[in-house]
């Protein structure tokens, strides 16, 4: 497998890995609606992808796997060697235009792929450094009681309290920076109640303290890097708004139903803010997440019941199961090829007629070889495989550039080396192209002749039979005695 194939179908395998990640993240939000326990599936089913391409790129060199060669009936213990073989361009007929599209269609595809990802990278890019000048341009939020409740609740959560500050560009409350982090709120939103505006700044500490702007970014990346993948994109949807739903939790942890319907009525005057271009944050959300926000502001969940706890777990051991099953095969197939016991060497030749026409390949293997001039005798176990390219063995034959023999006789038109038992082979000869008028390897297969059929067993004598018992003459009946006459 190339280069371009193995990239697509390592990225390829992010479709399915993240539909059972998405999969199994909505399972669990049947079971439990703790934010906590939903936050950790999904993000669990957002890297599970990441991290399964990564092991795969860093396990797979110290792999290796064997490459079977040849019918099925062939030993695959052989090791295949790229040899690359100088050919004179033949006259072929041009392939079509589909035939060109369909070679280059991977090449193109992750073509692509790559510019969608540097594009993807530019507008990620282009969104912080628009974040930046907003937070640049924001000014100072000078009140001193909501200053005050904001060192009060960073202390309890023992964190740096970040800058405060206001912006008529921001459209909804924000945690923005990772070196100097401060909260900007709405201009709009300035008016509200110091206990309400505490609520919200207590909110984006909660961000603060769980370290969720760096997480921003790296999910940021891989987003971008994953653009082609829509579960991608729906899994991280899921996970923002749990993830919103726990820092709500944090920030209301000692709320009382007051102060909890206060706060739910500051994030819905933030929906009428955020209609406009202006960069928002994660904390107004959108639809029906929201709306599920709203309920778990007024009515928080309860602690997960152990029997919806054992459930998550099970749901998550079969997603870390399966992703894994995953991971191993896609290691497996992009480990490089090694030999396992039996084969010693071997030997490939291959060409084209040009870079449109089916690729001819030849491949013979042995367990030793021995050179004596310019003919090479393969003997133990050899076996001998040609390519299919074409399905038509002359012209199979033709592009691997190679003439058969078998016992040293021309083979037929239609011969193809594939048909035969290894186990009847018992020499092969490869001859170099160089004495070739058609500038062609000869391979000359020796078949094993078959055993001559056993003697036959010699034949017993055979004795005289034996001569019949003779009859027994027969002895004329006695005549019978006349009566005797009566005297009167």
């Amino acid at each position: 497998m190339n280069g371009v194939a193995l990239a697509l179908l390592m990225l390829g395998a992010t479709l399915p890995m993240a539909l059972a990640g998405l999969g199994a993240g909505l399972l669990v939000e049947r079971i439990t609606g703790a934010p906590g326990l939903r936050e950790r599936v999904w993000g669990l089913a957002l890297l599970a992808p990441a991290l399964a391409i990564a092991a795969v790129a860093l396990v797979s060199p110290h792999l290796s796997r064997p490459v079977p060669v040849g019918p099925p009936g062939t030993d695959p213990t052989i090791l295949l060697t790229e040899v690359a073989v100088t050919a004179p361009p033949a006259v072929a007929p041009f392939q079509t235009l589909v035939d060109v599209a369909w070679l280059l269609a991977p090449t193109i595809l992750l073509g692509l792929i790559l510019l969608g990802m540097l594009v993807a990278l530019g507008l990620l890019l282009r969104r912080h450094l628009l974040l930046g000048q907003l937070v640049r341009a924001a000014r100072p939020l000078h009140d001193e009681a909501l200053s005050e409740e904001l060192a009060r609740q960073a202390a309890a959560l023992k964190v740096r309290p970040p800058g405060l500050k206001t912006s008529d560009r921001a459209g909804s409350p924000l945690l923005a920076g990772l070196l100097k982090p401060a909260i900007v709120i709405p201009r709009a939103l300035t008016r509200l109640p110091t206990k309400r505006l505490a609520l919200i700044c207590g909110h984006e500490l909660a961000h603060l303290k769980r370290g969720d702007n760096p997480r921003a970014w790296a999910e940021g990346l891989l987003l971008a890097v994953m653009w082609f993948n829509p579960f991608m994109a729906m899994i991280q949807a899921r996970l923002n708004a749990a993830r919103e739903e726990r820092c709500d939790a944090m920030a209301l942890r000692q709320a009382d139903d007051a102060a909890r319907r206060a706060y739910a009525q500051s994030l819905i005057e933030t929906l009428r803010l955020s209609a406009g271009p202006e960069p928002q944050s994660a904390f107004i959300g959108a639809g029906r997440k929201t709306a599920m926000r709203l309920k778990a502001i007024l009515k928080p969940h309860g602690p997960a019941s152990a029997s919806a706890r054992a459930g998550v777990l099970a749901v998550g051991v079969a997603l870390a199961l399966a992703v894994g099953g995953a991971s191993v095969a896609l290691a497996m197939q992009a480990a490089p090829q090694r030999p396992i016991a039996g084969r010693a060497t071997s030997w490939q030749q291959s060409s084209q007629e040009n870079v449109w026409s089916p690729k001819g390949l030849v491949v013979v293997a042995a367990d030793r070889m021995e050179k004596r001039g310019d003919v090479a005798y393969w003997r133990g176990r050899p076996a001998v495989s040609l390519s299919a390219a074409t399905g038509d063995p002359a012209r199979d034959a033709a592009l691997a550039r190679v003439r058969f023999l078998v016992n040293g006789r021309p083979a037929p038109a239609d011969f193809t080396p594939n048909s035969l038992d290894p186990r009847d082979i018992g020499l092969i000869k490869v001859r170099g192209s160089a004495g070739d008028e058609h500038g062609a390897t000869t391979i000359d297969i020796v078949m094993i002749p078959p055993a001559p059929p056993a003697p036959l067993a010699p034949l017993a004598a055979l004795e005289p039979p034996t001569p019949p018992t003779p009859l027994t003459p027969l002895v004329a009946p006695t005549p019978p005695v006349p009566p005797t006459p009566e005297v009167g």
